[in-house]
């Protein structure tokens, strides 16, 4: 069927909306532990070999560096210089190693030379970690932007979805269940109104339309002159009364009646109503206050009662 088939492409296609968006945002998730773990690999590892540097060289207390500092310094340095990943480092290391040796011999001037260029190396590493974490901000701000426009996305074909099914499935069935609850309340002359509809559910509320004029026809005399626009049009004119109005045959059934006599019929006192509307096409009822009218042309009564 169409229906069925229609309304499981719109949940489908929602359903498919919903995981492009937990993915996307997975996705821009993972994007941001690489940027994390590039900090850590490449800037942690050269600031730590720095303090360790720095830590040898103040342990020489102005005097040369004994094997064990010196290892410990190499050490260090070997890390220092097989990590290098901004521009600047480069000519630092270089820096260090020319100074180093003289350094650790316990020469003042070539401490503070390699001092100094360590204090760089940590500042250039300090700068890429900055611009490392805003690299990481920007794409977890612009994740979840997109996370919002997508989720927006999801929730207004949801609306459009829901709102689409609602107008050409829910309310047509809806109708649908009023006009039978109406017929079974005897209400007759009630068809359903027209109303978009998915195509193939338009045809069986037309088919239940005509189901209904063939089972009422042999009770409906003036029916044939009555079109379904017409009964549209005098049940909203009865609906414009603010008491009960009933439209009865020569038998006394009920062919329409405005919303306040079908709920005057639910009543306790509907059936004493139904009774005295069965006697009233005879001549034999005798309530001074209900006002009656004959149309003549198609033999049915208008009978209008009094407010409770």
């Amino acid at each position: 069927m169409r229906a069925r088939r229609d309304i499981h492409i719109g949940v489908w296609a929602l359903t498919a909306l919903n995981l492009v968006v937990v993915f996307a945002v997975i996705g821009l998730l993972t994007r941001m532990a690489p940027a994390i773990e590039n900090i850590i690999e490449e800037n942690v590892q050269s600031l730590e070999a720095g303090e360790a540097m720095l830590g040898v060289v103040a342990a020489l207390r102005g005097g040369p560096a004994d094997d064990e500092l010196i290892r410990r310094f190499h050490r260090a340095f070997e890390i220092v210089r097989a990590n290098v990943t901004e521009a600047e480092e480069p000519s630092v290391i270089e820096e260090i190693a020319a100074a180093k040796n003289a350094a650790l011999g316990g020469e003042p001037a070539a401490v503070i030379r390699v001092i100094e260029n360590i204090r760089r190396l940590g500042e250039i590493n300090r700068d890429a970690m900055h611009r490392a974490d805003e690299r990481a901000k920007r794409i977890g701000t612009a994740g979840a932007w997109a996370a919002v426009f997508m989720g927006s996305v999801s929730f207004w074909a949801s609306l459009v979805v829901l709102s689409r099914l609602g107008r050409r499935v829910a309310a047509p069935l809806e109708e649908l269940h009023d006009t039978l609850d109406d017929i079974r309340r005897g209400n007759t002359r009630r068809r359903i109104r027209p109303m978009k509809a998915h195509p193939e559910l338009r045809r069986v509320l037309d088919d239940v339309d005509e189901l209904l004029d063939h089972r009422f026809r042999s009770r409906d005399r003036g029916a044939a002159a009555v079109d379904r626009r017409d009964r549209v049009v005098l049940l909203s004119l009865l609906d414009e009364r603010e008491h009960p109005v009933f439209l009865v045959d020569a038998d006394g059934n009920i062919h329409a009646a405005n919303k306040a006599g079908l709920a005057r019929l639910d009543a306790d006192d509907g059936g004493e109503m139904r009774a005295i509307l069965r006697i009233i096409p005879g001549g034999a009822a005798d309530v001074p206050e209900i006002r009656t009218r004959r149309f003549e042309e198609i033999d049915l009564w208008l009978c209008e009662w009094p407010a409770a």
